[in-house]
């Protein structure tokens, strides 16, 4: 091959190659705007979930008395032989916690976590949380506990279905969240 067909023969490989490297750096930086701007969506629907979640967290339903059934499941990360449920008041409810009030002493400091069972709006509901808070009432000689629920989306979503029954009841009758009372015992 004389040496003019040489450089001609390596031009043209250098060419093709040139243009294979044009074309697939193009599609590559397709794929990396389709993949930026599918990141960019997901963010969104992230913040969009995170503020939904916020807004549960922060609904709360008030009572005036509201009975309830609880037992001490679990203290310092050991499980109770046997339940002893004892009967205590909600005082409120939201989505991620509850204000317990008992006449019973929870040894709080010890990492304690509590079953709870009510009914609310028709919906039996048990639910599981760690007490996070003590205050005392020597006037009534009772304590108040806060109780901040364990993560399980079965009791959740009955706590969520048995929440918007309830605010949907109050808001219908137009009475204040913390004035209302329940519509079933």
């Amino acid at each position: 091959m004389p040496a003019s067909d040489e450089v001609i023969f390596f031009l043209t490989t250098c060419i093709i190659l040139m243009i294979v490297f044009l074309i697939l750096s193009t599609v590559l930086w397709n794929e990396l705007k389709k993949k930026e701007k599918t990141i960019a969506e997901l963010s969104k629907k992230i913040t969009g979930t995170e503020k939904e979640i916020s807004k549960r967290n922060a609904f709360r339903v008030d009572f005036s008395v509201k009975k309830c059934e609880y037992s001490i499941i679990e203290v310092a990360n050991q499980a109770s032989e046997h339940l002893e449920w004892k009967d205590g008041e909600m005082k409120d409810i939201s989505f991620s916690g509850m204000k317990l009030t008992s006449d019973k002493a929870i040894p709080i400091r010890q990492g304690v976590k509590v079953k709870i069972k009510c009914n609310l709006e028709g919906e039996n509901v048990t639910l599981v949380g760690n007490v996070v808070r003590q205050e005392i009432y020597s006037a009534h000689q009772q304590m108040t506990y806060g109780i901040q629920f364990t993560k399980d989306p079965q009791n959740q979503n009955a706590l969520f279905k048995a929440l918007n029954k309830i605010n949907h009841y109050r808001q219908h009758i137009g009475v204040p969240n913390a004035q209302a009372t329940e519509k079933v015992k």
